[in-house]
């Protein structure tokens, strides 16, 4: 999986599916493939989301530093 400072743990939802928070670091491994092992990682956390094994939670700010990132660094 990823690396424990890219996704915290969160509350148990209903569903029974784990709750992580991603941070920067997971979204820009994500958006920019510059590293092919950890953006395959981070698409797989992606995938399990999608057939709702897990749940994902970004807030806001995450959102925020990641553009500036995008905008000043990539």
């Amino acid at each position: 999986m990823l690396p424990k400072k890219w996704v915290y743990p969160l509350f148990p939802m209903k569903n029974n599916a784990d709750v992580y928070q991603l941070d920067t670091n997971a979204l820009l491994r994500y958006l920019t493939h510059d590293i092919p092992g950890k953006y395959q990682s981070v698409r797989r956390l992606f995938n399990l989301a999608k057939k709702g094994k897990v749940t994902l939670h970004i807030c806001e700010p995450i959102f925020m530093e990641t553009s500036v990132m995008l905008r000043n660094y990539f």
